[in-house]
């Protein structure tokens, strides 16, 4: 297991500072398997206001600055696949959102409730040569470690097994903007079902407690 730093050209640094943490960080496994945490963190660049200009209760709890609960999801599937390769997103999605493509990812509402504006990301807060730099400096190295990475593991098992990895909310908010309980607690989001998804949701429905 080998931990990559993905260091970027300190010249080329205006958003992030030379002392700050890179912006992923990759861990390099030997299997085929590749697990990637797009939403892991609620870090901002000092550079930035520490809460985009929200309330700092709210950031620090909302699902919308980061996916609630990843460190521990982590850490366990850490320790159930140490051979795996796992991907990690440094900053908060609310900075620059590496799961949207590059002209969504900077949001300007919450993901949850679109009358929640997010202050630090509209108008004169966030001008065009910011939202420039957080693309540059956050979501292309991400995307060019996570290139990388597939490279690597397709060229040494001729294919690999990818897993993006999230938490979702315990409430969704209804056409009437009322908030409904999730019924579901662990579920698999896919494009078409394949041998693989259909093993593995089979397994989570015989083995898990969860809904």
């Amino acid at each position: 297991m080998v931990t990559k730093k993905f260091k970027m050209n300190s010249n080329s640094r205006k958003l992030l500072g030379d002392d700050e943490i890179e912006p992923v960080t990759v861990i390099q496994g030997s299997s085929p398997l590749i697990f990637t945490f797009p939403h892991n963190s609620k870090r901002v660049p000092r550079s930035l206001d520490q809460t985009l200009g929200m309330d700092a209760k709210w950031f620090d709890n909302a699902h919308e600055s980061h996916d609630l609960h990843m460190d521990r999801i982590l850490k366990e599937t850490q320790k159930s696949f140490p051979d795996a390769t796992y991907v990690i997103a440094n900053y908060s999605r609310l900075v620059c959102d590496v799961n949207s493509c590059r002209d969504y990812a900077i949001k300007e509402n919450s993901s949850e409730k679109k009358d929640i504006q997010i202050i630090g990301n509209i108008g004169a807060n966030c001008p065009i040569a910011q939202r420039i730099r957080r693309l540059e400096e956050i979501w292309n190295p991400y995307y060019d470690a996570l290139r990388s990475e597939l490279k690597r593991l397709r060229s040494a098992h001729g294919g690999l097994i990818k897993f993006d990895m999230h938490s979702f909310s315990p409430t969704w908010t209804d056409k009437d903007g009322s908030s409904i309980m999730r019924s579901v607690k662990i579920g698999t989001l896919r494009h078409t079902a394949t041998p693989l998804s259909r093993v593995y949701e089979k397994y989570l429905s015989n083995n898990m407690d969860y809904t």
